[in-house]
């Protein structure tokens, strides 16, 4: 009956075994989880470098849009040829054939326009210039629609220069540009200007006279 009682001992074999099964498992199920892991962790490394690859390149694009368009808003005003050699803007050359003179002026002189007149530049200015009788003078005229005598090259015979020199008019010039065989060629500029526009375009006169040559 005591034999019958007693507890029976377990096999150290079958606990063995249990627990390699277990650790066994264990390593699987921790296998099987580590490889998921590892997929999951590839496919969002992927996922990322792909993303980082995709931002990368609009990147890269909006840097080459931003050069180009600061490539446009500073290139020069002048142009270039296919030598890559820089094109001066042509000047605009004045001539006239009937009194023998020319002027160039430069591109902010687009579109001016001319008139000539003749007029008495004694009677009426002074005594002296009532001494002296009609003295018509003829001035070509240079200026644009909104002001179109901005000023003039006047156009006295040598004996007119003489004779209005000799008396000092207030309203002649004192100083002539340059003459041919049969005339003398003197600036005269407005005395005033009806807008900015006008007032810049004066202020261009001097380098523009500088220009004057006779050509016949």
């Amino acid at each position: 009956m005591n034999e019958q009682n007693m507890p029976q001992e377990k096999n150290p074999v079958s606990i063995w075994v249990i627990v390699g099964a277990i650790v066994i498992t264990a390593l699987v199920i921790g296998g099987v989880v580590y490889a998921l892991q590892s997929s999951r962790l590839k496919s969002s490394e992927q996922s990322f470098q792909q993303q980082i690859t995709l931002l990368q390149n609009q990147i890269d694009q909006l840097q080459q849009a931003s050069q180009n368009q600061n490539q446009q808003v500073t290139q020069p005003t002048t142009n270039q040829n296919q030598n890559n050699q820089p094109v001066v803007p042509k000047e605009i050359v004045y001539s006239n054939s009937q009194y023998g003179f020319s002027l160039t002026f430069p591109q902010t002189w687009k579109g001016y326009i001319t008139k000539t007149e003749t007029s008495n530049w004694t009677k009426g200015v002074s005594p002296a210039g009532e001494l002296m009788g009609d003295t018509m003078i003829t001035t070509v005229y240079f200026g644009f629609p909104a002001q179109s005598d901005i000023f003039g090259i006047s156009v006295f015979t040598k004996e007119q220069w003489n004779k209005i020199q000799a008396f000092d008019l207030p309203n002649v010039p004192k100083k002539s540009l340059d003459e041919s065989s049969q005339y003398v060629f003197a600036e005269v500029w407005s005395q005033a200007t009806v807008n900015n526009e006008m007032s810049a375009r004066r202020q261009e006169i001097t380098s523009i006279t500088k220009t004057f040559k006779v050509t016949k």
